[in-house]
């Protein structure tokens, strides 16, 4: 984020603002700028695509994306994204939707990252009406307009940035309870006891587990018990008992019942069919 706030600070110019109204299933067929755009999507889930179509497009959606694909992602009503220079995109409306965005330069030497901001908080609301107030300056024209809208979309985007870093900071909690849910499946395992080692209420906590892992923590945790007992069982000598024991069961009985519901056979024959095709 050092170098985004680098080039915040050489003060964006806007380009343009628009603010449109989208029916149901409305498609925006892929297109780019020559600028960034920042995209806000108030009220309707929004399927983006990105892809590598333009030679020169070389800053990708997020950090560790690859664009040798199309990326899809699903932007929640409340979500506001910022797309890069040269970047193709483009947008599917899931319901009726309204959008604001504002297209901007910059004179820095640095890049800014391409991040996106979902489902702000209702105590973060501010930040809308930021972009409200840009919106209503760009179409009204009033008397030093372009000044006041450039510093608008400053303070905007810093507050944007420092709430991806703050994100950022989320993920390093989540991912430290992701390792230790590996390292301790065999222990017994509670929501509410990952909630308090991440610093999070309990729905909260899910919320942003799910938003990282793509599944509740719930289900990660049982993901994780059936595939370190398939390893067990296929490549170790350990007993179906303590195989059971060693990810979190207190016998072989909810084990193998739990196995089988997850698996389709039991622990049994799983390792049979394993030996088998040894």
């Amino acid at each position: 984020m050092k170098n985004a706030y680098i080039a915040i600070m050489s003060k964006p110019s806007i380009v343009y603002v628009l603010n449109n109204s989208f029916g149901k299933f409305h498609y925006v067929p892929a297109h780019s700028h020559t600028c960034y755009e920042l995209v806000f999507y108030e009220n309707s889930p929004v399927y983006v695509q990105y892809n590598r179509v333009h030679q020169n497009a070389k800053q990708t959606f997020d950090f560790d994306a690859s664009f040798e694909k199309p990326i899809t992602i699903k932007m929640r009503p409340n979500s506001f994204i910022l797309i890069t220079p040269n970047v193709a995109h483009d947008e599917l409306h899931l319901e009726d939707n309204s959008v604001m965005c504002v297209g901007f330069t910059y004179d820095g030497d640095e890049k800014l990252d391409s991040f996106s901001f979902k489902e702000i908080p209702d105590e973060k609301m501010g930040i809308r009406l930021i972009l409200e107030q840009i919106c209503d300056e760009f179409a009204n024209k009033k008397y030093g307009f372009e000044p006041y809208m450039n510093n608008l979309l400053e303070n905007l985007l810093l507050t944007l940035f420092r709430s991806n870093t703050k994100q950022e900071n989320n993920n390093d909690d989540l991912k430290y309870v992701e390792q230790y849910i590996k390292q301790n499946i065999g222990r017994n395992i509670t929501i509410t006891s990952l909630a308090d080692m991440s610093g999070y209420s309990i729905s909260h906590f899910r919320m942003l587990f799910k938003e990282y892992t793509g599944m509740s923590p719930k289900r990660y945790i049982a993901k994780q018990r059936i595939k370190t007992a398939k390893r067990l069982l296929c490549n170790t000598s350990l007993s179906l008992n303590e195989i059971g024991e060693s990810v979190g069961f207190s016998d072989y009985f909810q084990f193998a019942s739990f196995y089988k519901k997850e698996q389709g056979i039991s622990p049994g024959l799983e390792r049979k069919r394993s030996q088998k095709s040894i």
